[in-house]
């Protein structure tokens, strides 16, 4: 391995990186935690957010733009989660809508990550069109007035969004909005939204495990009451059907592995409760779980990633699941 070329990012802490590849151009989307720098291409002072720069030429990186986050201590700001999908990727439901998104890209991104007790309500989950990475334009807040964001994941062949979100208790009224969530540790769990047309999101559900949702039932999941928050889902597509989720910041770890289908569905079936994507029953947040476990050491870890690595053979074609903890 060997150094090729590098980048100050003006001094801004990176929590995520993400290359890519837009027409003939490499972009490399910086996720920074909080922090405050100069941005050399304004010379203003500004929260840190996320850094754009062109790598086409990986010995000489070329710094495009800077997008500001919230202001806050390392804990409540900056941005800590980039996705990208190609607008010919994503999937359309009309002629005008695909030839609308052809030729853009799109940047996810969690705008700050816990606002606290004292300035509820400042985070949120941001969609800017990326199309000119030099000059980023904001196209929607899709879950604004939140108290929490964290790790998200973004299905660019179908537009399926899972956002770790939690909505302030003194939020304006909306469609998707779901108070009364339960978490321990980190206030936040999962919020599901079909984001293939990026300019107009549409809500589906709120998701976490038995024991969060706001009606809550006689059983509890996890190590603790209320179960842990969530760090972070990773989505193993329509074809595997499966979506993976750790929880726990730091403690508590538990992963959850549940039905893709029957979670994107299951409030829209016949029989769902009135309230089903807000305030599901115990039974609808049951139906599409298919497991979960507790990480070794009890309180002792989070679950931070868990990654599924499909197809793997020793002596015979095995299925695994990596799981990272976080202590």
């Amino acid at each position: 391995m060997e150094l090729v070329g590098y980048d100050t990012l003006d001094g801004r802490s990176t929590y995520q990186p993400l290359v890519v590849r837009q027409g003939l151009r490499y972009i490399a989307y910086m996720a920074h935690h909080a922090g405050t720098a100069i941005n050399r291409l304004t010379l203003a002072s500004e929260t840190n957010g996320t850094s754009i720069l062109d790598v086409t030429h990986p010995a000489h990186p070329v710094y495009l733009a800077h997008i500001p986050g919230p202001g806050g201590s390392l804990d409540a700001a900056g941005n800590q989660m980039a996705h990208v999908c190609s607008g010919d990727i994503l999937p359309s439901n009309s002629p005008a809508e695909a030839a609308r998104k052809h030729g853009h890209y799109y940047l996810l991104r969690s705008n700050g990550n816990s606002s606290g007790s004292a300035n509820p309500g400042a985070e949120s989950h941001q969609i800017f069109d990326v199309t000119d990475p030099a000059h980023p334009v904001l196209l929607t807040t899709v879950a604004p007035q939140l108290t929490n964001t964290h790790k998200s994941w973004w299905e660019c062949d179908t537009g399926i969004a899972f956002l770790v979100a939690n909505d302030s208790s003194l939020a304006s009224p909306r469609a998707d909005l779901a108070p009364g969530w339960h978490q321990s540790g980190s206030n936040q769990h999962v919020k599901i939204y079909n984001l293939h047309d990026p300019a107009n999101p549409e809500y589906i559900r709120d998701f976490g495990l038995v024991g969060q949702q706001p009606n809550v039932g006689d059983a509890v999941e996890g190590l603790v009451t209320p179960p842990t928050g969530i760090h972070g889902p990773i989505s193993a597509g329509k074809e595997k059907n499966r979506v993976y989720l750790a929880y726990g910041v730091g403690s508590n770890g538990v992963v959850e592995i549940v039905d893709r289908e029957e979670l994107l569905t299951g409030c829209t079936a016949a029989d769902a409760s009135a309230h089903c994507a807000a305030s599901p029953t115990q039974q609808e947040m049951l139906a599409p779980q298919r497991g979960w476990f507790t990480l070794p050491g009890l309180t002792l870890q989070g679950g931070h990633t868990s990654f599924p690595i499909f197809g793997e053979e020793d002596g015979k074609p095995r299925n695994l699941l990596l799981v990272v903890s976080e202590d």
